[in-house]
């Protein structure tokens, strides 16, 4: 891939026209500037522009914008100049052009932030130090011409060989976690590192938006398990119907996920995680197919994954954005309405709707139509059914109710006599992050997470599932106590 924050030349296609052009990669400063001494016929630029560099790499910078109206100057000469400033959303770079409108993916890789903590594969590398006779007889004799200097302290470094450390079925094709080991040497000595890369092999060839959009979900999967967003980093594409010994394809993604940062908690450790997929393979396997084998919540989830990107700062949307997460989730039966109840609505109902047109009129007849139906509360509080008897959360159905009351108040503007702003505000956090637990876990749990096991582990706080456990306790009792007191 190109190089970030430096000015890559060469020449790109406009209009058929062979123009000079300064590409560099920047994240949301991403630009390609475009200049011509010649005549171009549509000053617009287009959506996809390809390229040659001067290190002879073909570039095709997709998703254009901006550009419409060029710049024009006139040189010490006095010719005129035509100039264009196009952001490209996103960059392809390899040996050959990418065509979206034709081109399809048949395989991918890419690789998070994170990824060499969430699968923590130490075991695989090391050093060997054993008794010299045992290793000399494995050291070569001779590097070419020259002897090896063969010694009394010798010592190998060595990569066991495990290449592929993780495989699951998903609903729309094979996913892999592998190893890419390089070996190196030089005069400072000898070393193995390793490229750690996710490959989906798509069931049927997609197209690129298709595949960054699998290629999204699986991050924000990758962000749950890790705690924290995690940034897409070094995505390669086999393109479908090419040769199989061609080089991938490498992509800039200008305004993909990003990592991110936060404090020294907030680095990813293997005990802390949810899920272990070097540990606990079968178990994330098991959870990662099933979690993607129905898109039932798809919109839940990527709203969750909205929600934890704000990291630790909490504010009134994201509780209303955290409440109304379950609104997106598995519907509840109707509630069973009493006889006598039901009558009353109905012949209020008949009454409502002979009065003329009105608000309040409308406001009356839409709040019976609800008597029956699914709350906001209701949903809930079935939701978080889910985590008994897999997590331990004293009075969980109390903290939740006074979530959604908040919720309400914020946003209807509520003046439920069962809650009270003035004591509730300074726990919104508390109350946000519970939401947002209970969402997450029930969804883990649904799709085979042995919650229980991993509550009862040590735990160091480097994951918020483990933080917001700890201090559940302690958060939950003082919010009631107030709560009972201001009565």
């Amino acid at each position: 891939m190109l190089e970030e924050n430096v000015r890559h030349y060469g020449t790109f296609q406009l209009h058929g026209l062979d123009v000079w052009g300064e590409l560099t990669l920047a994240g949301e400063n991403t630009q390609l500037i475009l200049r011509t001494e010649k005549k171009v016929v549509d000053p617009g630029t287009s959506e996809v522009i390809h390229g040659q560099l001067h290190d002879f790499k073909l570039v095709s910078c997709l998703q254009c914008v901006g550009g419409d109206m060029p710049t024009q100057a006139w040189n010490v000469d006095g010719k005129h100049t035509s100039s264009w400033n196009v952001f490209p959303h996103q960059v392809l770079v390899g040996h050959s052009h990418f065509n979206p409108s034709e081109d399809r993916i048949r395989k991918m890789w890419f690789s998070t932030g994170d990824i060499y903590q969430i699968f923590d594969d130490f075991d695989s590398f090391g050093t060997l130090v054993a008794p010299a006779e045992q290793l000399q007889s494995v050291l070569p004799q001779t590097i070419g011409k020259r002897q090896v200097p063969k010694g009394p302290k010798p010592r190998f470094v060595y990569f066991a060989g495990r290449s592929n450390l993780l495989e699951a079925s998903l609903s729309f094709g094979k996913l892999e976690v592998q190893h890419w080991p390089m070996a190196q040497t030089d005069s400072h000595g000898a070393r193995i590192t390793t490229q750690m890369m996710v490959q989906v092999e798509f069931e049927a060839a997609v197209n690129l938006e298709e595949c960054l959009s699998k290629v999204a979900s699986i991050g924000q999967f990758l962000s749950l398990v890790a705690g924290r967003t995690q940034g897409i980093e070094n995505v390669q594409f086999a393109i479908d119907g090419r040769d199989n010994k061609e080089l991938p394809l490498s992509l800039y993604w200008s305004l993909g996920p990003q990592q991110a940062s936060g404090q020294k908690l907030d680095i990813p450790s293997w005990t802390d995680m949810p899920l272990d997929g070097i540990r606990r393979a079968v178990e994330f396997r098991q959870v990662i197919e099933r979690w993607f084998s129905t898109n039932q919540h798809a919109i839940a989830r990527a709203r969750l994954h909205l929600c934890r990107e704000a990291g630790n700062r909490f504010d009134v949307d994201r509780l209303v954005a955290a409440a109304n997460l379950f609104d997106h989730t598995n519907a509840l039966a109707p509630t069973e309405v009493p006889p006598e109840l039901a009558k009353v609505r109905d012949e209020c109902l008949r009454a409502l709707k002979e009065l003329p047109l009105t608000d309040e009129r409308d406001s009356a007849i839409m709040a019976l139509s609800r008597i029956g139906t699914q709350t906001l509360m209701k949903k809930v509080l079935f939701r978080a059914t889910v985590l008994r008897g897999h997590i331990r959360l004293e009075d969980m159905d109390k903290v939740l109710r006074q979530a959604i009351l908040c919720r309400n108040y914020f946003v209807h503007g509520s003046d439920d006599k069962r809650f009270n702003y003035d004591v509730v505000k300074s726990y919104t956090p508390f109350l946000t992050e519970t939401l947002e637990f209970v969402f997450a876990a029930a969804e883990l749990i649904e799709c085979g997470w042995g919650a229980r096991e991993w509550q009862n582990r040590f735990h160091t706080g480097h994951h918020w599932f483990s933080r917001f456990i700890s201090d559940y306790p302690q958060a939950s009792q003082e919010l009631l106590s107030d709560l009972d007191q201001a009565k």
